[in-house]
């Protein structure tokens, strides 16, 4: 390997494994992105 792999983290704050299955939309914002490589847009409340 030669250099780092492509990689990104994305944490919902407050959600459980469970709980992220009624974040849809979130989850779409930020998969979708990432499919596409492109940046995500930041999530409403993260600073």
């Amino acid at each position: 390997m030669t250099a780092a792999p492509k990689a990104r983290l994305s944490i919902l704050p407050a959600t459980s494994h469970i709980g992220v299955m009624a974040e849809a939309p979130t989850i779409a914002a930020q998969v979708i992105p990432f499919l596409d490589d492109a940046t995500p847009p930041m999530p409403a409340g993260f600073f």
